[in-house]
Order: structure tokens, then sequence, then C-alpha cells
């Protein structure tokens, strides 16, 4: 209600003052995000070793890796959008195969190798958490959304990593408030900007898909949308608290592993469908870059150097270099 209340008010004026002012230096804010990511990169592994060098190891291992997920995908992401692998008649999905291979086929494989079991799930409308814990979370998750809305590229889960290191958030209850907060904020905020009728801002896919589709013109318009986008949050909010328990429910009664191979169908399916084998070839190298991060125990955001990456290297005119490497072009 906070973010309603601002876009349709004091954000109408203020907003374009400060897409004016920043959209200059777009590039510089991404490439601070990126450095930011590694900078902050705690390694986890390094008590693990026995000696001062295997220590050292450890915790190089895990920065490393994340540097080699980064590239490899930022490679892939080269490949998907500038190399021709992908139809043209199937372009608009170029990159659904990388997201699935990255982030969806490793996560159910996971599941399925380690034959996970859920325990019975808690159901009852209680919240154990402290009034602390809801205000930080709360403060870091519209941070984090709200630069993940504002700048291109970067996502929900980056924004909020960002918007969690501004707040000094600590604690679990705090971090899933946060995240909770960082996409309403991220996906909300991204859908009252494409209906701006002065900015025209596009992020987010929601967003991309309904602007193919339609934009306002007018203020009236824009006040409708906004009173649209308003309902459909709380009647979302009401449907999730349902929906959360009936899946709780379903995962006590079906197998875990099940659900995980019905997963896996559905997904190989659909890049199959969408892209056809060459989409099908992308989705298995990415499979494989998401699994590194694992393997390595780094970050798997860093797979956004997919996206990242080409837009960097074309904004700061290094692009050519990518494409001799890859002989794209040539």
């Amino acid at each position: 209600m906070f973010l309603a209340l601002f876009m349709t008010t004091i954000g109408v004026y203020a907003m374009p003052v400060i897409y004016n002012l920043f959209s200059p230096y777009y590039w510089f804010a991404l490439l601070a995000v990126v450095i930011f990511m590694f900078m902050s990169e705690w390694p986890k592994e390094a008590d693990l070793g026995r000696t001062p060098r295997e220590k050292l190891w450890l915790a190089w291992r895990q920065i490393l890796g994340g540097l080699l997920v980064f590239f490899a995908s930022g490679i892939l992401g080269f490949v998907a959008t500038y190399s021709g692998l992908i139809k043209l008649e199937s372009a608009f999905a170029r990159l659904t195969p990388l997201f699935i291979g990255f982030f969806g086929v490793p996560w159910v494989l996971r599941n399925i190798l380690s034959k996970k079991e859920i325990p019975r799930q808690d159901t009852r409308d209680v919240v154990e958490t402290a009034p602390s814990a809801i205000i930080v979370g709360s403060a870091s998750g519209i941070i984090g959304g709200g630069i993940a809305a504002f700048f291109p590229i970067i996502t929900g889960g980056m924004g909020a990593l960002i918007g969690g290191h501004m707040a000094s958030s600590r604690g679990d209850d705090t971090f899933i408030i946060s995240q909770g907060a960082a996409r309403l904020v991220y996906y909300t905020g991204a859908l009252y900007f494409l209906f701006h009728p002065t900015m025209r801002v596009t992020r987010g896919s929601v967003a991309w898909l309904v602007g193919g589709l339609y934009t306002p013109k007018t203020w009236t318009e824009f006040y409708a949308g906004a009173a649209v986008i308003v309902f459909a949050a709380g009647l979302s909010f009401l449907v999730t608290l349902y929906l959360s328990k009936a899946v709780s429910k379903l995962l006590s009664i079906i197998s875990y592993e099940y659900i995980s191979i019905a997963v896996l169908v559905f997904l190989v399916g659909l890049v199959l469908y969408l892209t056809g084998l060459p989409g099908l070839l992308l989705m298995i190298a990415a499979t494989t870059v998401g699994f590194t991060a694992m393997v390595f125990n780094t970050r798997l955001s860093y797979c956004l150097g997919s996206l990242i990456l080409p837009v960097l290297a074309n904004t700061m005119g290094f692009s050519g270099f990518f494409f001799w490497l890859l002989g794209i072009g040539w």
C-alpha cells in the first residue's frame, strides 16, 4: 500500500527526475554491483582446512569458483544471444534454456540424487518472529527491490543482497522477510514504471510481457493500471495463504523425489517445445555451470553473468573481443 501511495503521488513527480539523473550512469552502477557481489562473498569453508595452506585454498576456491561461474555463464549468454544457434522464430525464448539450466535443473537433480524427504509442515496461522526482524527485513527488502526495479539487469535476488548489506540485516527471519519484500517491490515497482506515462521503464520479465500487449497513453490509464495492480497484489496475497497450506500438505503425502522428477520432465519438455534441440544443448551446458556453483559452494546468482557480461561488454565497448573469441560474426 505504501508503494502504491508513493508511486501514484510523490513518485509521479520524483521518479522521472531521478531516472534522468541516473540513466547516463547505468553501466557504472551495474559494474559496481558486480564488483560488490564478489567483494561480499565470504568464504564458508576456510575453517574446514587442517593446515594454513589448505585453509587458504578452501577460501580462495569458493571465490575462484564464483569467477568461473560468472564468466562461463556470460559466454553462454553471448552464444544464446548472438550466435544464431536458436532459430529466429524461437528467439523470444533464447534465454529460457539458460535460466532453466542455471537455476531449475540443478535444483531438481539435487533433490532426486539426495532423496530428500520433507518433514511434516506446520501450517498454523502463527508468526514466530520479532518486530525488529519485520522492520529491518522490510527496510532491507524495500531498498533492494527498489534498486532492482530501477536499474537494468539487476534482479530481485541481487537487489536483496545489496539491501541486506545496506540495512545490516541479520538472522533467518530477517532474511526471509527481506527476500519477500524485495520481490514485491521489484515486480510491482517494475510494473508501475511500465504504466507511468512519462517514464516507459521496462524492468523484469513480467513488465516485458505486459509491455508487448499494452502500455498506457494517458494519466487516466495510468491510475486505472495502478488500481488493477493493487487489486491483483491483494488478491494474490490472500490466495498465497491458502495455496501455501495446500502445497505443504501435498509435500507430506507425495514423495518429494517424485515431484522433482515430474518437474524435471516438465522443464526438459518446455525447453524442447520452445527452442528445440539447440535449446536443449544450451540447457545442458547451463546445467553444468549451475552444478559448478554448487560444487564450489558459491553463489548461484553468479549465473546472471549470462545477462550482465553481454550488457557490460556492449556498453563498455569490448564486445568485439568476445565475438572474436567465440567466432561469432566472422
